[in-house]
């Protein structure tokens, strides 16, 4: 499946109609990047991808306990004639049979007076097809099942809540129901139970025999508690949503006045405090550096005249004392030479030789002027100090002052940061609330999970009843009605059940080794503490999630930070995916939620990229922005820019992103 065009008419801050583009230029560059100010539509974006396609059963942000229609009324754009309603279409393209289908689906209403009226067209290949509208929802299931649609459309702050037990085993139950074929062979074997269950009650209707009675007895009584449990299942379930929905407004309110700021304020402070104690560790090593050389550093260039001037001087002096032992010399020379005979003109000439030798090293000696000294120990010393002391000087401090500047820029940002923290009295109102928020959302959890508790014991009685009924049966089909086709299918029924459960449990053991390879590979790749965890483990009894260390030691993800829960709840998204038997595009508002910069820099270079091939981020401006946008600018094929226009009260979709 390949999202194509978003069309939005008057739908929530839209108004008028607004179109864009979400078509991936090539598998290399799958990322549409959608930036926006808090405010500005990024979150109505994903709502209407969901709203077009799924329409009542859509799970969206921006419904709270309202009726649908009553969520209709509201979305139509403030300054739009409810008359004319708002209109939210979508076109993409899945193949079908070997074939690439193109379908836009369009989605409309209006309100006139109390009523709302809502229409849906489907159209196929451009032409609209009349009688597809009804079965839509059926057709949808086959493309983009409901139950997976969050697994691929969703909030890039709220799936940490994957990594919470229940909230685990919920999402695999339905990845693996509806990616990955488990929910055919539960489906074929709850229709074999209901089968056996009409072919036992036949049977026992023509049978006065107590122990049948009593068995059926508690069958009736299991099925409707049962019932009556499921019921209250349900209602726990919707309450459980709504607390749910209620709590993340009240943490996003808490959030947006700075609540994460507050209560990370402690760790903040600490982080402050280590910055400033390296920038004074890094001074005292700066003083000591610049009180050894430093100065001279500071004239190296005049360092470097005297070493020239030394050297020059001890040169000088060399050729003096050199002229004055060859003056002596040369005259043994000369007297050796006379005594041997040789004639006068030539004495003469080699007189004069050695004569102007020595003239032109004493004019040498006496051309530099005598400044420093002309020792050559004091050459040594300037020469080691030119080319190795002021040297390492230099580069010592260089990164010390690098350093410092660093730590500058770090303290800065931690000092801008606590700033933000608002003040204890503006928060504790939203902070209560949210706590209180919380309770009653874990206390909804707990009842949902006593009730499921309840409904699983149930279940047990139900499956040992009928495993009695079917032992009484059984005894009374071998005896009395072996050539009854009745027999033939509860025998076949019972063979066909325990070979779909071995068939089961091979498609589990299969996909689940397999989940859990790309979930490791996925938490390792995104992680940057490499070696915390070796290996991820899910149960095939109950999909409970474990993680192993290298030693071997399992434990909870609960244990994790947020940001790394966050991290993991996303290798989970990702491997699903990728073990998914169907190409889905990924559409991810607020990508980065409240992952630290780390975790942010692996997520969009190492996730973004690869996470499909459509991938549509909806993302603020203090997410994927300067580093961040830079490494994913070569995946990215388009960009937009969501401009809110105060004096029209509306939002424009603009090519470009921020700053470009």
């Amino acid at each position: 499946m390949l999202f194509k065009r978003l069309v939005l008419e008057n739908f929530g801050v839209y108004a008028g109609r607004q179109e864009i583009d979400l078509r991936p230029e090539s598998t290399e560059r799958p990322v549409v990047l959608v930036g926006g100010l808090n405010g500005t539509g990024k979150t109505t974006l994903l709502d209407a991808v969901r709203l077009v396609l799924y329409g009542k059963r859509a799970r969206l942000a921006e419904r709270d306990q309202s009726s649908y229609h009553a969520y209709l009324r509201e979305a139509i754009h403030r300054h739009a004639n409810p008359f004319e309603g708002a209109r939210i279409e979508l076109e993409f393209e899945f193949q079908q049979l070997g074939r690439d289908e193109q379908v836009r689906v369009v989605r409309k209403w209006s309100a006139m007076g109390s009523k709302v009226y809502e229409e849906l067209q489907i159209y196929r290949d451009g032409k609209l097809d009349a009688d597809a509208a009804e079965g839509w929802a059926s057709e949808l299931e086959q493309i983009m099942p409901l139950a997976i649609s969050e697994l691929f459309l969703f909030d890039g702050e709220h799936v940490r809540r994957f990594t919470e037990s229940r909230q685990t085993r919920a999402m695999l139950t339905t990845a693996l129901t509806h990616l990955m074929g488990v929910g055919l062979v539960d489906q074929l074997s709850d229709d074999l139970a209901v089968l056996e269950r009409k072919t036992r009650q036949s049977l026992g209707d023509d049978h006065d025999d107590q122990a049948l009675r009593d068995v059926q007895a508690v069958l009736e009584g299991a099925r409707e508690e049962l019932g009556e449990l499921d019921a209250q299942i349900e209602e726990a379930r919707g309450t459980t949503r709504k607390l749910q929905h209620f709590y993340d407004k009240v943490d996003a309110e808490f959030r947006r006045k700075g609540g994460e700021e507050y209560e990370q304020r402690a760790q903040s402070e600490a982080k402050l405090s280590e910055a400033k104690a390296a920038r004074e560790s890094h001074e005292d090593e700066l003083r000591s550096e610049t009180a050894r050389f430093g100065p001279l550093a500071l004239v190296s260039d005049l360092v470097e005249q005297t070493l020239v001037q030394a050297e020059a001087e001890y040169e000088s002096a060399s050729q003096a004392l050199v002229a004055e032992l060859l003056e002596s010399r040369d005259a043994r020379l000369l007297d050796f030479l006379e005594r041997s005979g040789l004639e006068g003109n030539q004495l003469e000439q080699v007189a004069g030789y050695l004569g102007e030798d020595r003239c032109e090293r004493v004019e040498r000696s006496q051309a530099v002027d005598p400044i420093v000294g002309d020792s050559a120990t004091l050459v040594e010393h300037l020469r080691a100090l030119v080319n190795g002391a002021l040297s390492s000087c230099d580069r010592q401090i260089d990164g010390l002052l690098e350093a410092c500047e660093k730590l500058d820029l770090k303290i800065e940002q931690r000092e801008r940061h606590l700033q933000r923290v608002p003040d204890e009295e503006v928060i504790r109102h939203v902070f209560e609330k949210r706590e209180r928020a919380r309770g009653r959302l874990e206390e909804a959890e707990q009842r949902l999970g006593e009730l499921e508790e309840t409904r699983g014991r149930v279940e047990k009685q139900l499956a040992a009843a009928e495993q009695k009924l079917d032992r009484l049966l059984r005894d009374r089909v071998a005896s009395e009605f072996e050539a009854e086709d009745s027999a033939r299918v509860l025998i076949v029924s019972n063979r066909l059940k325990s070979g779909l459960a071995q068939f089961r449990r091979a498609i589990l053991e299969r996909n689940l080794a397999n989940l859990e390879n790309r979930i490791t590979t996925a938490f390792r790749d995104l992680l940057r503490k490499e070696d915390l965890v070796a290996e991820v483990r899910i149960d095939p009894n109950d999909f409970e999630l474990t993680l192993i260390e290298r030693s071997g030691k399992r434990f909870s993800p609960e244990v994790l930070s947020a940001g790394e829960r966050q991290v993991l709840s996303v290798s989970m998204l990702w491997g699903l995916a990728q073990s998914a038997r169907r190409s889905l595009p990924t559409m991810i508002d607020t990508p980065l939620g409240r992952l630290d910069s780390e975790h942010r820099k692996l997520l969009v270079s190492r996730y973004f990229p690869h996470a499909g091939r459509q991938v549509i981020l909806l993302s603020t401006d203090e997410e994927i922005v300067d580093d961040h946008l830079e490494l994913l600018e070569p995946s990215i094929s388009r960009s937009y820019r969501l401009r809110f226009d105060h004096e029209a009260q509306a939002t424009r979709i603009e090519p470009g992103y921020f700053a470009t």
